[in-house]
């Protein structure tokens, strides 16, 4: 797992400055990844993350909790970067961000059968055989398109929360601060003193002891005032932080549900999916095309929307079924960067997302891999990213094969 962190962080440092390829992560981060880089490059702008060793815990290790199904796990690595954020607009800085943050990523994989990327798979078309690992895009002879299973192990997830062993050093500047003030406030009063003796006034013991009172509060009120903000602000992230652990009891509850109506689903899976489906219908500039998306159109705000940072937590509101239908209520914790004319603004956001799928399609517990064909020409093409047959029209019901979101507010 240290192996599939590095190759992802790496990656992620260049995903959106360069055309470099994701190799590490699973085909809807990959997407919404290519969906954001036409976003930031359609507005004018300049994008890069930047991940480098840093923190508490740079090199990382394997969480011991491991959630699975009957098909898939996932484990957790958990280490610290210190990361860095720059958005620039005609060459000129308009946002930036670095800190130290560890960084959870999950990792999922198959139960069952050994890497099967380098097999080989005879294409149906046109007979070129090749391995499958180079048919995820489709074949490259004729550009027969596959619906086929993720070839794990893959990034599905990551999130980003502040690594506290950094916060003392934002204190620093603080307190210099402070004790400017301070000195400035204690200069000015010796002044005043000293001018006030100058201009013939005695100097009586009273009004000695009320000088050196008065100077003792102004030099240690800045220290007062910076360290209670400091203390507020590190509350404030305290009770943040808290607020999202809360949202992991109901994770039980989603995946109880779901086993009512015969599906298992590992919170942590729907949960990445969920996640690179909002990402993706977000950034995407006519969401109605995309295949796994049937709501109306979005708030002319999220056009505004450069990046999403999730936060790691969701929080299952409600499972109901009508007919064959499930449909999950979920928030989605995130904090987002917008940019308009020029300006950009950070701030955290919280995406009420429906999703659906028809439970009477069973999981497939196998690993597949077959030619896509539209049942209304017998085309073939990408049903992941297009709703519609390019040739004639039909609609494909994702639905029925995987989870689509409904509605976004």
């Amino acid at each position: 797992m240290a192996t599939i962190r590095d190759q992802f962080l790496s990656e992620m440092c260049d995903a959106l400055s360069t055309d470099r390829k994701l190799n590490s992560c699973d085909r809807d981060m990959q997407f919404f990844i290519e969906m954001q880089k036409k976003r930031v490059r359609d507005k004018g702008l300049w994008l890069d993350y930047d991940f480098t060793r840093g923190g508490t815990d740079s090199r990382g290790k394997e969480m011991p909790n491991v959630w699975e199904d009957g098909y898939y796990f996932a484990k957790m690595w958990m280490g610290s970067a210190s990361y860095r954020l720059v958005l620039k607009k005609d060459g000129k800085v308009i946002y930036k961000k670095r800190k130290n943050v560890n960084v959870p990523i999950i990792v999922m994989d198959a139960i069952k059968g050994a890497p099967i990327g380098d097999d080989i798979y005879v294409c149906p078309n046109c007979a070129h055989p090749a391995k499958i690992k180079d048919l995820t895009q489709g074949c490259p002879y004729c550009d027969t398109k596959f619906k086929m299973d993720e070839l794990y192990p893959k990034v599905t997830n990551f999130n980003m929360v502040r690594d506290y062993s950094d916060v003392l050093w934002d204190l620093v500047p603080w307190l210099i601060f402070g004790i400017l003030a301070g000195v400035v406030a204690a200069v000015t009063l010796v002044v005043v003193m000293v001018c006030w003796l100058a201009s013939g006034h005695q100097a009586s013991d009273m009004a000695v002891a009320m000088f050196i009172s008065a100077a003792r509060l102004v030099v240690a009120l800045p220290f007062i005032i910076v360290f209670g903000v400091f203390m507020v602000g590190f509350a404030v992230e305290m009770i943040k932080t808290v607020i999202l652990l809360v949202t992991f009891s109901s994770h039980k509850y989603f995946e109880m549900e779901m086993k009512k109506y015969g599906q298992e689903y590992m919170s942590h899976f729907f949960m990445s999916k969920l996640v690179s489906k909002l990402k993706t219908v977000i950034f995407c500039d006519e969401p109605g095309e995309l295949p796994f998306y049937t709501g109306g159109p979005l708030p002319a705000e999220m056009k505004d929307i450069v990046d999403i940072f999730f936060r790691g937590a969701v929080d299952y509101k409600k499972v109901f079924l009508e007919g064959n239908i499930a449909h999950v209520d979920a928030d989605v914790y995130t904090e987002i960067v917008s940019e308009k004319n020029g300006r950009a603004k950070k701030r955290e956001r919280i995406f009420h997302v429906r999703m659906m799928k028809n439970v009477d399609r069973p999981l497939k517990m196998t690993f597949s891999v077959t030619k896509f064909m539209c049942e209304g020409c017998g085309a073939s093409f990408d049903a992941t990213k297009n709703k519609h047959c390019p040739f004639c029209g039909s609609e494909y019901k994702v639905e029925n094969e995987d989870w689509v979101i409904e509605s976004i507010a």
